[in-house]
């Protein structure tokens, strides 16, 4: 019985070489790093990270809309007058003109300006972001501070959340589209002198960290899913290759056989003359 000391694979199959392996696992691994940072240059790989982008934009069209109408009903509830649904009206218009201009930037197909709509995208998230600033400054003559504070913190929470769970194929995103509420909401209730300022304002820059680090873990994922994915596509692509170079010797193998075959047939035939 052979061993497995004695097959010319032992190094793949032989499992107790532990080292060998650990050192065969890490030398591919090496190589496939190597293969995903080359991909991650190239403009079709930015291409499709800002389609994944605009792709999620496009879906959020009605949701997010959606949800700033029934937040505008919740202040309605808690005593704000007819300008919360005013605000609500400009902020849905202003996401589905992101989503607009998303379907838009798909349309254009693979004829495109990379930097101009990466640019384009950012300076609309900074106008999504304007709206909140917008809703942060609304008054409410008909409520006391303290749940008109607890108001603005949740919702600016859950839009954050929301945002980062749309646009983590730009994380960058949360910062330009809340920022500037996050500084206005400290701005206008810092001189209040409420109980619940300090942890509303702590709990919007905890959710601000928070989602953003989320974020930055999806974007990880997707990179590295297209990346592995442009990867398995070169791969298959050389096996293509491989294979079709195979064929071309194979058939010149079989033409030259047959060529010795004929011409032992006709030197045969020759020599029997």
């Amino acid at each position: 019985m052979v061993s497995v000391e004695n097959l010319p694979d032992k190094t793949i199959v032989d499992r107790r070489k532990t080292v060998r392996n650990r050192d065969l696992r890490k030398t591919v691994q090496n190589s496939r790093d190597r293969l995903v940072e080359q991909s991650l240059t190239t403009p079709k790989f930015t291409s499709e990270l800002l389609k994944h982008h605009a792709n999620a934009l496009e879906s959020s069209i009605l949701a997010v809309p959606l949800l700033i109408v029934l937040a505008s009903f919740a202040g309605l509830a808690i005593g704000f007058n007819a300008t919360i649904v005013i605000w609500a009206i400009l902020a849905s218009g202003l996401y589905a003109g992101m989503g607009i201009m998303s379907r838009r930037f798909l349309d254009l197909g693979e004829d495109i300006n990379l930097s101009r709509w990466k640019n384009i995208f950012f300076f609309g998230h900074i106008v999504l972001g304007l709206s909140w600033v917008l809703l942060i400054w609304i008054p409410c003559s008909g409520c006391s501070a303290e749940p008109v504070i607890l108001y603005k913190a949740v919702l600016l929470v859950v839009a954050i959340a929301v945002t980062a769970t749309i646009s983590y194929a730009m994380p960058l995103s949360i910062g330009a589209a809340f920022i500037l509420p996050t500084i206005a909401f400290t701005i206008k209730y810092a001189s209040t002198q409420t109980a619940n300022f300090i942890p509303a304002t702590a709990f919007i820059f905890t959710a601000m960290l928070f989602f953003s680090f989320i974020a930055l873990r999806l974007h990880r994922s997707t990179i590295l899913s297209f990346a592995y994915q442009n990867e398995n596509n070169a791969l298959i692509a050389e096996l293509e290759m491989a294979r079709s170079i195979s064929d071309e010797a194979r058939r010149r193998a079989e033409e030259s056989n047959l060529a010795k075959s004929r011409f032992l047939a006709s030197m045969s035939h020759e020599l029997r003359t």
